[in-house]
This record gives C-alpha cells, structure tokens and sequence, in this order.
C-alpha cells in the first residue's frame, strides 16, 4: 500500500507508472489472455527507474543548495515571477520589496538587491 496524500511530482508518478507495468505483468492471469512481453516490462521499469532516479536527484540537489544558503536566492541566478512582494537582502538589509521592471523596489525607495527569496506562508488560525 502507499501513501495517498503525496504532493503530485516524481513519486506519484512513478508510483503510477510502476502500478500499471504490474498490472500488465498480472493480465496475463485472466482466461485467454497472452502471456505479457516480460522483457519489454522489463526495460519499462528500468527505463521509469532511471528517469525518476534523475529527477529526484535534481530536486534533492536543489533543496540542499537552498539549505545552504538558508533559503536565499542570488539575483543573478533567477528573478522572482511578476510583482510578487519577497523577501530581499540588499546593503542596508533585509526588507520586503518587490522587482518593478528592471529596479527593485524597497519600503517605497529604489534599491541594489543582492538576494531574495518568497515570503513564507501566513501563520495558520487556531481550528479550536
């Protein structure tokens, strides 16, 4: 059995694809039916293996580079989508602010940013 509440991404889908090649390795039990290309199953689940094996390493390596740099984005490296309000280092530190066209904007007064990352998510409201 697997979780049901993953996020959608690689393990979802690699847990999807890995259901469907075992359904098609058990096909072969009903009446009438072939006996399944095992070779090609086979090279499916390696080839499915292998493809998530990357991706994953990818997002893993991803998410220790932002460990190591406690969350913060260089500028030169990728801008922020849109208007969205960030959290921003610059020389005079660490503020909201948010990228008009080519400057950055910071408590209303234009400012060099060397770093920026999203702001995290509002604190969640008591349910009780």
């Amino acid at each position: 059995m697997t979780p049901t509440n993953l996020p959608p991404g690689p393990f979802t889908e690699a847990i999807a694809e890995i259901r469907r090649l075992h359904s098609e390795f058990n096909a072969w039990k009903e009446p009438g039916a072939e006996f399944p290309d095992l070779l090609q199953i086979r090279k499916d689940l390696h080839a499915l293996l292998y493809r998530h094996a990357l991706e994953l390493c990818d997002a893993s390596e991803e998410a220790e580079a932002r460990e190591r740099t406690g969350g913060w984005i260089a500028v030169g490296e990728q801008m922020p989508s849109g208007d969205d309000e960030v959290l921003v280092a610059s020389a005079d530190g660490i503020a909201i602010g948010w990228l008009t066209e080519s400057w950055w904007s910071v408590n209303g007064r234009l400012r060099e940013v060397t770093a920026w990352q999203p702001l995290p998510a509002p604190p969640k409201e008591p349910t009780c």
